[in-house]
């Protein structure tokens, strides 16, 4: 943007409270391993909203969340896939894409929030046998 003459940038940094409702749609699928897209609907609650701008070499923050709009909704799809390590540890990686469907803030002009999330992790498999127990003072068999 542009202050009179002054060239300045800024960004908007907000954390929200996400509660997904997303459909997974698997392409292929092996014993462990797999690969999907995801799509749906992302209730959202806005926890804090901070405004930074830069001119100058100089920069300020300010705190916006009474600015913003505290609940909203987004769409997300996504795709991603599982892969498997070892007998017991896959390795899952997704990349999402996500966009607010009202007006972020009270101002003038619409804005909206969009994003890209890049998810990552490890999930282990508990096997399908139960594991041997050991007991202390168990009675021996008596045959």
């Amino acid at each position: 943007g542009k202050i009179g003459i002054l060239p300045y940038t800024y960004e908007v940094r907000s954390d929200f409270l996400v509660i997904p409702v997303v459909g997974k749609m698997v392409f292929s699928s092996e014993p462990f391993s797999s690969l999907f897209v995801k799509g749906g609907i992302m209730g959202a609650y806005l926890l804090r909203s901070e405004l930074e701008i830069m001119a100058l070499g100089r920069s300020a923050t300010d705190d916006v969340t009474d600015n913003a709009k505290r609940a909203d909704w987004f769409f997300t799809l996504g795709v991603g896939g599982r892969f498997n390590l070892t007998d017991e540890w896959d390795w899952q990686l997704e990349f999402n894409y996500f966009q607010s469907q009202s007006d972020a803030s009270d101002g003038d002009g619409r804005s909206y929030y969009q994003g890209f999330a890049l998810l990552t992790g490890f999930s282990y498999r508990i096997p399908d046998e139960p594991l041997p127990v050991k007991s202390r003072g168990a009675i021996p068999n008596p045959q």
